[in-house]
């Protein structure tokens, strides 16, 4: 994963809601702390696989917690983001694996089944429809790095499909991956 390369001023979590050119950004939620909040998120309002990917992320004693995300369509092109990083409470040594993170999700997509019908194989897929950066992230008084995944899709079911098995990567297999340092 490589550093951002943009100036993200989001850094401070949580940060201020902002109203920039008739765009509101609705501020940082933290949906770890206050879930009820979900429908605050104006982003999610219309993709119910969005709002499952962010209330899955950040419930229970999960590793991570997300900060931000958007989706829709852009110069004709359905795409989105979403930020996220290890929770505070994490040790360092599994919040350094944040730069690897992009390659452990692809080994993840190399593990399991997929149906016969697909033209590209699905990780040359996620490969092609994924880029993954990370930046500084500053909050409970510690600094370290959050992971921004930027998403493409020509149809709706290709975001969803990549967001749900992101979900299930950060979820269900990623704690699997290093139990010695989690």
């Amino acid at each position: 994963m490589e550093k951002t390369k943009f100036d993200d001023h989001f850094v401070k979590f949580p940060y201020q809601k902002e109203i920039d050119n008739n765009k509101t950004n609705n501020g940082g939620i933290d949906l770890v702390k206050e879930p009820q909040r979900i429908d605050e998120i104006t982003e999610v309002s219309n993709y119910p696989w969005l709002k499952k990917f962010l209330i899955d992320v950040n419930s229970g004693s999960g590793l991570f917690m997300t900060f931000g995300c958007d989706y829709g369509i852009d110069d004709k092109i359905l795409c989105g983001y979403i930020e996220f990083s290890f929770r505070p409470f994490q040790s360092h040594d599994i919040k350094s694996k944040i730069s690897c993170l992009d390659d452990d999700f692809y080994r993840y997509l190399e593990s399991i089944e997929h149906p016969g019908d697909w033209d590209i194989p699905p990780v040359n897929f996620a490969k092609e429809s994924l880029r993954w950066e990370s930046s500084p992230l500053y909050i409970e008084n510690q600094t370290y790095d959050k992971a921004s995944v930027y998403f493409f899709g020509s149809e709706e079911m290709h975001c969803e499909w990549l967001l749900f098995h992101l979900r299930n990567f950060l979820v269900d297999y990623y704690p699997s991956l290093y139990p010695d340092i989690i």
